[in-house]
């Protein structure tokens, strides 16, 4: 518990019951009047007497206004020529190999992020042709267009549509093949990276078909940055697929035998997909005299075999993918958030009195800027070479110092940033107060009664700059270079005593 010196009407009341008692006695003399009044003494000794008008460099009007809200994003920068090659080569190829080839990659994005950019990557070369022939060489990046986003985890691609429109965002003006008025990059905010797609304009569908790479697998300059790869399709729903095959029937004549069958199939499909679909035929049973159903693995070369498209109605909108994902390729990274810079008025350097002959101004020092519009105050806390409890607008710095560095050893008779203890960032703080003036600004420190002038207890003792008194704290500007530990103010600018003396110099 705090103990405060007896001060005041109290102490004077106490004192004319004594008739030695004297009023200059320190016994009785409040700790804050006792050592300011060994400062002022030291002071003067050691830099003269005292310009009447010097004002500490608090004079000049600091406050200036401040739209804190009016953050700005840290913007990306374009696709350079050689990260789009680095990304280009590691997925110019099938999927198939790319494992071979130990190439990473995702059919889904690893995590969700909701503030991003993406970015223009590369433009496909690739062409394709329609699966009935009638038409070739289509360039494929060409037909894609209206690039879309889902914003949460139920989106879907629903036969060629969007599920819900409400739960996909769109990215204005953002086409495989252009990316007009964006300079490459678009900024989503409050977005998704649950699921990302593209209408075909050859088929006016929707398509998600995508890989994800983490740039990081690809090399390590890249590292934060994502790349979706689209591999172009096309599709016709009402197209129809007349197949034939030989399936093996194993009631056949002698025992079983290949019997061949003509089988339709809505749609159209790649002979590989076909492969692996299931497929039922009713087959003719010689002992049981009757068809039977036989359900077979179109893929499956035991039991079906020559397999192979009889006729393709509706192919000339089928343009089968080639499974190589580089017809368009965007890159996401996560948004930064990146704040108004504060426009910081100036240093505050200060000495905590706890001694008589070190002014070395770094007992703490910090930067302040008022913003009188927003009702606010920042701080940012860049030195404390006291080591003496010590506090700023009501925060105790070495506290602060050892909230924002907790394996740096910090106590409050930890020395820091001044040359000696630790060295580490400058920690910022905001006040919801707008302070009249910087002087303003309360700088407060605790000392103990019996160190420092006699008696007991501790008392809080606010560091003042007087005009014409000697300063407890001087405002700088932040191009002031501090003085490290032990340090004489005079050593490093020989100027100070005059500008003590003469408040017209310029000292620093």
């Amino acid at each position: 518990m705090k103990k405060y010196l007896m001060t005041g009407i109290a102490a004077l009341a106490l004192c004319a019951g004594f008739t030695s008692c004297s009023h200059d006695s320190e016994g009785f003399a409040s700790l804050q009047d006792v050592s300011k009044s060994k400062y002022q003494d030291a002071f003067v000794n050691r830099y003269g007497e005292i310009d009447r008008n010097q004002d500490w460099g608090f004079g000049t009007t600091r406050t200036r206004a401040i739209n804190v809200n009016g953050n700005l994003w840290k913007e990306t920068p374009e696709c350079t020529a050689a990260e789009q090659k680095l990304v280009f080569d590691y997925v110019n190829m099938t999927k198939a190999q790319m494992t071979a080839a130990n190439h990473k990659y995702t059919e889904k994005f690893p995590k969700n992020i909701q503030n991003y950019f993406v970015t223009q990557v590369y433009t496909g070369t690739d062409t394709y042709d329609t699966a009935d022939g009638t038409t070739k060489d289509i360039l494929g990046s060409s037909k894609m267009n209206h690039l879309v986003i889902a914003m949460n985890s139920g989106s879907a691609i629903v036969d060629g549509a969007l599920n819900d429109e409400g739960a996909w965002t769109h990215i204005n003006n953002f086409n495989a093949s252009s990316n007009m008025n964006y300079g490459g990059n678009t900024l989503v905010v409050d977005g998704g990276t649950y699921d990302f797609a593209y209408i075909c304009s050859e088929d006016s569908r929707y398509h998600n078909k995508w890989i994800a790479v983490n740039g990081a697998d690809v090399d390590a300059s890249l590292a934060g940055k994502y790349y979706i790869c689209f591999d172009f399709i096309a599709e016709n729903p009402q197209a129809q697929t007349a197949w034939r095959a030989k399936f093996w029937n194993p009631e056949g004549n002698n025992g079983g035998e290949w019997q061949e069958k003509n089988f339709t199939i809505n749609g159209y499909y790649p002979l590989d997909d076909l492969k692996n679909l299931s497929f039922t035929v009713e087959l003719w049973s010689v002992t049981q005299n009757k068809n039977i159903e036989y359900t077979y693995t179109l893929g499956d070369t035991s039991k079906v075999k020559d397999l192979s498209i009889d006729n393709l109605v509706g192919g000339n909108k089928v343009i089968p993918a080639n499974d190589v994902y580089t017809d368009w390729i965007v890159r996401i990274v996560e948004a930064e958030e990146e704040k108004e810079e504060i426009p910081y008025a100036g240093r505050i350097i200060c000495e905590d009195l706890g001694g008589s002959d070190d002014f070395d101004f770094n007992d703490v020092v910090f930067s302040a800027y008022i913003d009188a519009q927003n009702n606010k105050t920042y701080i940012k806390l860049e030195a404390a070479g006291g080591t003496l409890p010590l506090t700023v607008a009501g925060v105790e710095v070495h506290d602060k110092f050892a909230e924002e560095n907790p394996n740096a050893g910090i106590t409050r008779k930890t020395m820091i940033n001044t040359g000696k203890g630790p060295q580490v960032a400058p920690v910022e703080f905001v006040v919801n107060q707008a302070f009249t003036s910087y002087n303003a600004i309360p700088v407060v420190v605790t000392m103990d009664a019996a160190l420092y002038g006699g008696g007991t207890g501790e008392e809080l003792i606010e560091l003042k700059a007087e005009m014409g008194k000697a300063p407890q704290k001087i405002m700088v500007t932040s191009d002031y270079v501090i003085c490290s530990e032990r340090q004489q103010i005079e050593s490093k600018y020989t100027n100070f005593p005059a500008w003590v003396k003469d408040s017209s110099v310029k000292w620093y």
